[in-house]
């Protein structure tokens, strides 16, 4: 059970990561200079951290105990992808306001 929500952890901190990288590469070079934070090492430190995912990855491949969440955390995802897109939630809701 820990293996999978260490999978759980991982994949969250992996898309944090993607989705910062991402947003810092649209911005402008104004912009950017214009962010009350500013990231350290930027953008290396995010491709540090991407590879120790990664890394915590691959290790988790080398335990049978630690194995399994490599298989079911997969299969979890592909599961909510279905139910999402079949319960229709894909769907751009109008809004009033």
């Amino acid at each position: 059970m820990t293996s999978i929500a260490t999978f759980g952890a991982v994949w969250t901190w992996a898309v944090i990561l993607i989705s910062q990288l991402r947003f810092r590469k649209s911005l402008s070079e104004t912009e950017r200079s214009q962010l009350a934070y500013k990231m350290p090492w930027a953008p290396y430190s995010s491709y540090l951290s991407l590879a120790f995912l990664a890394l915590v990855i691959v290790l988790m491949a080398f335990s049978p105990d630690t194995r399994i969440a490599l298989v079911v955390g997969p299969l979890w995802f592909v599961f909510l992808i279905a139910v999402y897109y079949n319960k229709g939630l894909h769907k751009k809701i109008k809004c009033s306001w």
